[in-house]
């Protein structure tokens, strides 16, 4: 009993090896500039959505601020409400 439990976990373990040492072939896109919503427009944005009865989700991206990391809102999607 013992040496089925012990062979069962080397071949559990051993199938999730991979052969495959070499990672996919990755390109990161980045944008150089990133432009922040204005609080005039962020308002806007969530009372669009909530008259057309969705929920506002704000988008944030980080930004370098005086040597400090900050949220800043990149956009504003409606998403189906949970009522």
């Amino acid at each position: 009993m013992k040496a089925t439990t012990i062979a069962f976990l080397v071949l559990l373990l051993g199938g999730c090896a991979s052969s495959d040492l070499n990672p996919p072939k990755q390109t990161v896109v980045l944008q150089k500039e990133i432009y922040q919503m204005s609080r005039s427009q962020t308002i806007d944005a969530i009372r669009e959505c909530e008259t057309s009865g969705t929920r506002a989700v704000p988008i944030y991206g980080n930004r370098l601020v005086n040597g400090y990391m900050t949220q800043i809102i990149l956009e504003i999607n409606c998403a189906p409400s949970w009522k």
